[in-house]
């Protein structure tokens, strides 16, 4: 029995859980269920069931696919992300409009102390060396 937030249902097959809403009448009434049906669930299968669904190649693939993703976006400068907080309202705008500002100053001082050019960067990376088995 788990509560169902967060990636939880991604992560657990149906059929191996009790997913219950973050409230106490859902948690009592899953666990409830999870108590009286404990004896009838093949969970000898699971396990078998679970190998096949995921291993740690596929969670690693799964892994560069986000990276590559948020790679691939485009950066907002301090200017474009000031103008889009007017959007979400007087007083949380107003928190990210000095956020944002006070932000924008410490990558300035950053950027000023530490300039890009001087920071080792690794632009290419050896794939098949770091594949190969070392025997």
């Amino acid at each position: 029995m788990t509560t169902d937030v967060g990636g939880v249902p991604e992560v657990l097959p149906p059929h191996m859980a009790y997913l219950a809403k973050p409230d106490e009448k859902s948690i009592l009434r899953q666990l409830k269920s999870a108590i009286n049906n404990v004896n009838k669930i093949p969970t000898d299968q699971f396990y078998d069931q679970v190998s096949k669904i995921y291993s740690w190649r596929q969670v690693a693939e799964r892994t560069e696919k986000v990276y590559d993703y948020a790679m691939d976006k485009t950066v907002p400068n301090v200017m474009a992300r000031i103008k889009s907080s007017f959007a979400w309202g007087p007083i949380i705008g107003l928190w990210a409009i000095i956020y944002t500002v006070i932000e924008g100053i410490i990558l300035g001082l950053a950027d000023y102390f530490l300039p890009e050019d001087q920071i080792d960067i690794a632009r290419a990376f050896a794939n098949e060396e770091y594949t190969e088995c070392p025997e």
